[in-house]
């Protein structure tokens, strides 16, 4: 009995350990600091105390970053650093057409480009006939909206009487920044009948294009500040934004009283159809790779989602906050964007 009492204390204090043993390794793994470049959008995403503080924990990975347009960082030289956070598949073929070289790179997650307008706005596109609502869900029909825009109609003329000017879309540059970009991909598949834009089709659209996107005049080179600008100056400054789906579900989740305060003036506008931002992560160097270990981690995609808005795949499970903000739980009408050399032509012409 006793020779077992002993057997079973041994066993235990065996087992006691290895477990500290294993926990000492594990606190004892050297974490690892890697810069990098990101788009605007993911700052809030990478900035989060409860993220920072699971990627260096578990992953022993510390996030060193700097915001940049995404077509930019694309074409920027990043030797020197450990990773580039475009939101594109287009920035990272760029990317790699320019020469980078990468130890991996991966779509983490994904976002549908929305229009994001104001209360009277949207009620004056509905009564056009442009905007639609079912469940709280609402959608803009993007032929109709192009027709009004290539036909210089003004707010006014669809009843909008507290807006001056002509109907337009606010976006970021298209030659520096993904938001842009898509935007300016979607306009032109618009023009191009709902077909994928190829490059004998551009000298068709250009025109019409360059028209549509110069109506809105000066364009800023980041989403992050675009989106602060359309919060800031109100239906009165910034009618209609194209932006990211992720902004608006972040912003009232991390701002629960600023949120309050506008939430029922605030309309969140699916284009059909529209299209995904596929936000890539590119490991420079082998440090950096470590972070798609991460990404697969539940309660990190948990807070992608919740607190941040970016989707893993095209369906999720809202939260009472998001149907309160008008998310829909899937996107479904998604066009192709033209292929790189295509979108490179359409931007030649647009500088």
């Amino acid at each position: 009995m006793k020779t077992k009492i002993i057997g079973a204390g041994i066993l235990v204090a065996v087992i006691v350990f290895v477990a500290v043993f294993v926990v000492m390794k594990q606190s004892e793994a050297e974490t690892v600091t890697v810069t990098g470049y990101v788009g605007g959008e993911k700052i809030g995403f990478l900035d989060d105390e409860k993220v920072s503080s699971i990627l260096s924990k578990k992953y022993h990975i510390e996030m060193d970053y700097r915001k940049m347009g995404s077509l930019d960082m694309a074409r920027e030289s990043v030797s020197d650093k450990d990773f580039i956070f475009p939101s594109s598949s287009l920035a990272a073929e760029l990317y790699k057409l320019n020469g980078g070289s990468a130890q991996r790179s991966e779509d983490v997650f994904i976002s549908p480009l929305v229009i994001y307008s104001w209360d009277t706005v949207t009620d004056g596109l509905i009564s056009a006939g442009v905007v639609s609502e079912s469940n709280g869900v609402y959608s803009i029909d993007m032929q109709k909206l192009v027709e009004l825009m290539r036909a210089d109609t003004s707010w006014a003329d669809i009843g909008v009487n507290d807006l001056y000017g002509q109907i337009c879309v606010y976006s970021t540059d298209p030659v520096h920044s993904n938001s842009g970009n898509l935007y300016t991909a979607l306009i032109a598949t618009v023009l191009n009948n709902g077909n994928t834009v190829r490059k004998n089709d551009i000298p068709d659209i250009i025109e019409p294009l360059n028209d549509i996107l110069s109506k809105s005049g000066y364009k800023e080179t980041s989403s992050s500040d675009l989106f602060s600008q359309y919060l800031r100056t109100g239906a009165g400054g910034k009618a209609l934004v194209a932006l990211y789906e992720n902004q608006i579900i972040e912003f009232a989740a991390e701002n629960p009283a600023d949120w309050n305060k506008i939430k029922d003036k605030i309309r969140v506008l699916y284009p059909t159809p529209t299209v995904w931002s596929n936000h890539v992560f590119i490991a420079v160097s082998e440090e950096a790779t470590g972070f798609f270990e991460a990404m697969n981690d539940k309660e990190i995609q948990r807070l992608v989602w919740e607190a941040h808005g970016f989707r893993i795949d095209t369906t999720a499970e809202l939260t009472p906050l998001m149907k309160s903000i008008g998310i829909t739980e899937e996107i479904t009408r998604v066009i192709q964007i033209p292929d790189y050399d295509t979108m490179n032509e359409i931007m030649i012409y647009l500088e």
